[in-house]
């Protein structure tokens, strides 16, 4: 028994120091595990970080090529390098359309840049008998987009307006065009002039521009110009109104369309007085009397 004894310690003293060789290694790898994981997570930090910075320089980059700086409209097919047309924009002042009234004639470093929202018109003749033609331009503010009228005259019609000008053609809708020094015209009521074909510059294709197919109380498009990145999807006189309003403004259009024009003439001479076509008979004695104290009493005593 006591060998027994014996024996069962001799093993329990094996058992003990063969788990505490065990646990030694253990221990001392934990540490190690744990600078593992904490370098894998920092690597993959470090990852997302150079990933995200990647990604945010090829957004500014695309869109410093997408945007025409001096204005901030959105531009494609460049007609002007951008390091270029930043050279000859040192020392320019750029005016909104808010601030034409600042434009000076004769001026040297004033500059307007607009998008044409409508074919341009003419030539033709003022009440003056001088030709010109005229451009519409809008600055497609997002929130507010203003119309100015460009009115040309001279070389700038020749080359821009006539039917055999070298820039008709380029003419089209949603054009950028830079407009250096125009001259106020005031005498015309308002916008702007150019008379040398220098004056106006394309820059190239503003993507950004829609026209509203919200429909008008005549039941015709409205084709306003506005800026789609604005979300609003219409005109800012459309987008102010509820879905049931703009729908009912063709339906109202077409009420009056298909109203018969007998009854319309009718109507027309109840207003003014007047017994319609299908009155049997003329007003007599007292009814006559009303007819010519009021048009409206001489209507209800018919």
């Amino acid at each position: 028994a006591p060998q027994g004894s014996e024996a069962v310690a001799v093993a329990s003293d094996v058992d003990n120091a063969t788990s505490g060789d065990a646990v030694a290694p253990a221990a001392a790898a934990a540490p190690q595990a744990s600078e593992t994981r904490k370098s894998a997570l920092l690597a993959l930090v470090s990852k997302r970080r150079d990933t995200l910075k990647r990604d945010q320089e090829q957004h500014k980059a695309t869109e410093e090529a997408t945007t025409e700086r001096w204005s901030g409209l959105r531009i494609a097919d460049r007609c002007v390098r951008q390091e270029k047309w930043d050279t000859s924009m040192r020392g320019k002042q750029v005016l909104s359309f808010a601030r034409l009234g600042a434009l000076k004639p004769g001026a040297k470093d004033q500059v307007v840049i607009g998008v044409l929202c409508a074919p341009v018109v003419g030539p033709k003749l003022d009440h003056s008998g001088e030709m010109h033609a005229e451009m519409i331009l809008t600055d497609l503010d997002v929130k507010n987009p203003q119309l100015v009228k460009l009115r040309l005259t001279g070389r700038a019609m020749e080359h821009w307006a006539h039917a055999d000008g070298a820039g008709r053609a380029h003419c089209t809708l949603g054009s950028i065009f830079g407009l250096l020094n125009p001259a106020p015209a005031r005498k015309f009521g308002s916008g702007m002039c150019a008379s040398f074909e220098t004056q106006v510059l394309r820059l190239g294709t503003c993507p950004s521009i829609r026209f509203c197919e919200a429909r008008g109380n005549e039941g015709l498009p409205c084709r306003a110009p506005y800026n789609f990145e604005g979300g609003l999807g219409f005109c800012n006189v459309h987008a102010c109104m509820s879905h049931g309003q703009r729908a009912a403004q063709p339906r109202r259009a077409q009420k009056v369309a298909n109203a018969p024009p007998v009854a319309a003439v009718a109507a027309k001479r109840m207003v003014r007085g007047v017994a319609p076509a299908s009155s049997p008979a003329p007003l007599r004695g007292a009814t006559a009397a009303a007819a010519r104290a009021s048009p409206f009493s001489a209507v209800a005593a018919a």
